[in-house]
């Protein structure tokens, strides 16, 4: 993706390695008990099956004159080639033995179907051919494209990105190595005095209250937990703080024995397999793979969803996780396979110093008012992270912020910030669901 920031330079003077992070293949999977069986379903089967029914449908609106006053003949013969193809429809002869042009029957593109005896295809014998396709009113019972199947269009996802090896804690460790002898740990903020000419922060050590004086500082203290803090914010900006509130998210992580998602019947190597249960998605690991052991995400979880989720017990986070999990992959419900005692979960909503995942911005007119506000700073107090930038819940969004702070220390930036900026729509940047049509 493309920002003002460059990740190549941080990575490099962070010493970071990195390699590919694949957020979606075709071999993921898709699950709801309203339709087929209960059995979870090959993304690619879902979604060219789908594209196919679409086009023989605009194929027969075409050929029926239904854009005869939308279009001249030249461009519905044009128009007609577009669905042939995005299809792959077919002109076959039909049940009665007469052709029948445009029609969907399926597509390679589903994978291949099997020979006579059950073998792969494609083997000596016999080729690649079209497998059964699904039908078209089991697809719309389905509904799958209310439960972020199509999330990984969005442009902020990508089909491919990148990640540290060794995980996103690798960032992280970079500034360890890089400025860890200017980090207290264990020395949670107090209080917080800002004047014009400086800042000073109170907080607690191992050895009782300390003060730090200095002519900036740079907050990345979740506001839920800042407006909580002793301070002499100026009214506007503390109002800002105040209504910056954060969205309730869970995970459940498990470490499996064995990588079965990459086995000859799933093919999975990396991406996420989605859901309509309350666990809605799991993802797969981009690393190590047909290595003997890997973690999944078995959840993740946003809105009510993630209210309900957050209330039950980490047992019972993880004994729901399974049973939901064995809906995509019965290997989940094997103890051998994937232990319980090996499964975490966190709710963020619950976590002390975080009180929620990501900032809740709904990009209404409420919202432009106060992300405008915390774009700006209060006299010598600048706050970043995520949920200071258009990009809340990623980490690049908290680089962003970065920047611009320093680029305002620096007045290399103004302090002010256009009326025409606009809070982001987290819902849409997070999980890719737009407002209601």
């Amino acid at each position: 993706m493309k920002t003002n920031i460059s990740i190549s330079a941080l990575v490099a003077y962070l010493t970071i390695t990195e390699e590919c992070y694949i957020m979606n293949t075709t071999g993921n999977l898709f699950q709801t008990d309203q339709v087929f069986d209960k059995k979870a379903v090959v993304y690619r089967e879902i979604q060219n099956d789908t594209r196919g029914y679409i086009a023989e449908l605009l194929a027969k609106v075409i050929n029926q004159g239904a854009l005869d006053q939308e279009l001249n003949a030249q461009d519905q013969e044009r128009l007609l080639t577009l669905p042939q193809k995005f299809g792959s429809l077919e002109a076959v002869g039909n049940r009665y033995g007469s052709r029948t042009d445009n029609i969907y029957e399926g597509s390679t593109r589903d994978g291949c179907a099997d020979d006579p005896q059950g073998n792969p295809t494609p083997n000596v014998y016999y080729k690649c051919e079209n497998p059964k396709d699904l039908i078209l009113h089991s697809l719309l019972d389905a509904e799958f494209w209310q439960h972020s199947f199509y999330d990984p269009m969005e442009f902020e996802w990508q089909a491919t990105l990148f990640q540290p090896v060794g995980g996103m804690d690798m960032i992280v460790e970079g500034f360890k190595r890089t400025v860890g002898d200017l980090i207290k740990y264990e020395s949670p903020v107090t209080k917080i005095e800002v004047n014009d000419d400086g800042v000073i922060v109170t907080f607690k050590g191992k050895r009782g209250e300390s003060q730090i004086k200095a002519d900036y500082c740079v907050s990345n203290i979740p506001c839920p937990i800042l407006t909580k803090l002793q301070h002499s914010f100026q009214p506007d900006f503390a109002e800002a703080v105040e209504n910056t509130t954060f969205s309730p998210s869970c995970k459940v992580g498990w470490q499996a024995e064995q990588r079965f998602w990459e086995n000859d019947e799933y093919q999975i190597y990396g991406g996420i397999s989605w859901t309509d249960s309350i666990i809605e998605q799991i993802w797969y690991p981009s690393n190590n793979f047909f290595g003997k052991k890997g973690t999944l995400t078995g959840a993740y979880i946003h809105s009510e969803n993630a209210v309900e989720f957050g209330k039950l017990s980490p047992k019972e986070r993880i004994a729901k996780a399974k049973e939901e999990g064995a809906k995509l992959h019965p290997e989940i419900a094997d103890e051998k396979i994937v232990p319980s005692d090996k499964g975490i979960s966190i709710a963020w909503q619950y976590v002390e110093h975080q009180m929620g995942a990501w900032p809740s911005w709904e990009g209404n007119q409420h919202d432009q008012k106060y992300y405008r506000r915390i774009l700006r700073p209060d006299r010598r107090f600048f706050i970043v992270g995520d949920q200071a930038s258009t990009l809340p819940g990623w980490q690049e969004g908290a680089m962003m912020s970065a920047e611009h702070v320093v680029k305002q220390i620096v007045n290399k930036k103004p302090a002010d910030v256009p009326e025409s900026v606009m809070a982001p729509n987290t819902r849409r940047v997070v999980q890719g669901i737009r407002g209601s049509y």
